[in-house]
């Protein structure tokens, strides 16, 4: 008998902006697996759980072992931070469930994602049109992030952006800003 699979946005870390069905689906949960240090963010919903953490770079590990442990029959709760929509692990996990036919019931519980918190908490709400872009080189080439970063801007839409790990080109991109809109832009 398949078992049940949720892939669980948490929040932006705080368990004050945990939803409801996040903080439901992990405790409904035999086992949790997420990034080790997501892991740790939600300690205190993981009484009596069985866990399974794995570094940064492991996605691939934490879904197929998801898939592995609902298609035993166990209830399993993969989580992310944010929305698991938003770069998390929400499409990674649905992709591979079917390429694998996984005979596993899966649901995405959605959570507050950090550009919505962060917007909220600066007082910049994103209330208009507005732009997220991954700056993570890891899958996606440099230049086509500038591209976008590029049209974006001259669109004039607010953006969110998420996984600035190449600290070069976070000033690439800041770089772009400035010249695109001027110095006086809020970044």
């Amino acid at each position: 008998m398949a078992g049940e699979l949720y892939v669980v946005g948490f929040g932006p870390g705080s368990p004050s902006v945990r939803t409801p069905e996040a903080v439901e689906a992990i405790k409904a949960a035999d086992v949790v697996i997420g990034y080790k240090t997501y892991i740790e963010l939600i300690s205190d919903l993981l009484e009596g759980k069985e866990v399974v953490s794995a570094g940064m770079r492991e996605e691939i590990y934490r879904a197929r072992k998801a898939l592995e442990l609902a298609g035993e029959g166990r209830r399993v709760a993969v989580v992310s931070d944010g929305d698991p929509q938003v770069f998390g692990m929400a499409p990674l996990v649905l992709e591979m469930a079917s390429r694998l036919d996984a005979p596993v019931s899966i649901k995405v519980v959605p959570g507050v994602t950090a550009a919505l918190a962060a917007g909220a908490l600066l007082g910049a709400p994103l209330g208009s049109d507005f732009a997220v872009i991954n700056l993570s080189p890891l899958l996606t080439p440099r230049e086509v992030i500038l591209e976008r970063v590029r049209q974006a801007a001259a669109a004039g839409f607010v953006l969110a952006l998420y996984n600035p790990i190449d600290k070069q080109l976070v000033r690439e991109v800041l770089a772009v800003l400035r010249q695109i809109r001027g110095g006086g832009t809020p970044v």
